[in-house]
């Protein structure tokens, strides 16, 4: 926020911003009699915004349609989005291009630029800082279309705590209740899996497995963002089998939905409930995204009379220790124990 003068004749009075694509921005200026208070009988604003790389005497690709153009007395207000990354300028102006002294303005930008981290857990629950310039006290924050708590607040950053949702691109939206002013971060924060992220298997290997008993080794999933290394944690992952068989992420049940962890991954083993073969399918945010990216995998089933099934819980084991681990195993005659 600033006041000038738009004086003498013809003067223009400009601000320069750097911005990114998909954002908003507000400028208000109001205009200012000799003792400081809002008049609409002085100076008529026009206020223009061009990307720095405009040449001189280009028209502003926005401008506002007239003074006063809003309630609020002797405010005028232009609304403007950028439609690409970079530096640009904000001019403010006469629009009868009078340029006496008494012509004085309070201007004010409001804009978010940034929000740190860019990606959350579908959870949320977790703190985003936003970076931008202009923000008044009273400020208000949403995520979607849902209301985020303000932790702090300065005229530069805001630090929200996000609630939760579903997997995908949301937009934030930062509120002057005073003023009615409100600007938008298009799709700039991302929970769970994103629309350009992958799932792959990354454990599948195992040998037939004993009707009645489980998987020696897990399934194995892995969810990564598009360059194929950086991991997705947070991100929603349905599992499911096709046929007589049981996962052990879903607590004994053939279908469950779970989240990948800090590393991306997530894995189950199976337990073998017909001769023959079922097939485990990891599934990719399919609430979201239609049609779901997903991988598959085969595991088959056999019977003898006489087969020993282990159970294999996951124990870690600090370097150097000495542990007793206890191991399960199942005593099966052609699937029956």
């Amino acid at each position: 926020m600033w006041t000038g003068t738009l004086s003498p004749y013809g003067d223009v009075d400009y601000f320069s911003l750097n911005a990114h694509d998909g954002r908003t921005v507000i400028i208000d200026v109001t205009t200012l009699d000799e003792q400081g208070r809002p008049t609409e009988n002085k100076a008529q604003p026009a206020i223009g915004a061009w990307s720095i790389a405009d040449p001189p005497g280009t028209l502003p690709p926005a401008v506002n349609s007239s003074p006063f153009n809003v309630t609020t007395f002797g405010m005028t207000q232009l609304n403007a989005q950028f439609s690409g990354s970079g530096q640009f300028r904000i001019g403010l102006a006469d629009l009868r291009g009078d340029g006496r002294p008494d012509y004085s303005y309070r201007a004010r930008v409001l804009y978010g630029d940034l929000a740190e981290p860019s990606r959350v857990s579908t959870l949320g629950n977790l703190p985003v800082e936003i970076d931008g310039i202009g923000f008044p006290a009273g400020t208000t924050v949403t995520v979607g279309s849902t209301n985020a708590t303000l932790l702090s607040l300065s005229s530069t950053d805001l630090l929200i705590w996000v609630p939760p949702a579903a997997d995908g691109t949301q937009s934030i939206s930062i509120s002057d209740p005073a003023s009615g002013a409100s600007v938008t971060l298009q799709d700039v924060l991302t929970y769970g899996a994103g629309p350009n992220d992958s799932i792959r298997l990354t454990q599948n290997g195992n040998s037939a497995t004993p009707m009645g008993g489980e998987t020696a080794y897990p399934i194995r999933v892995a969810v990564t963002s598009a360059d194929g290394s950086t991991a997705v944690g947070g991100a929603t992952v349905q599992w499911s089998v096709n046929s007589a068989a049981t996962l052990t992420a879903c607590n004994g049940t053939s279908s469950c939905t779970v989240l990948t962890d800090d590393s991306g991954k997530v894995e189950t083993r199976v337990d073998v409930g017909a001769i023959g073969t079922a097939t485990i399918t990891a599934t990719l945010a399919p609430a979201s995204y239609s049609p779901p990216k997903l991988v598959q995998t085969v595991i088959s089933g056999n019977a003898t009379a006489s087969d020993l099934s282990l159970f294999s819980p996951r124990v870690w084991v600090a370097k150097g220790a000495t542990v007793d681990v206890p191991l399960t195993a199942r005593l099966l005659s052609s699937g029956a124990r």
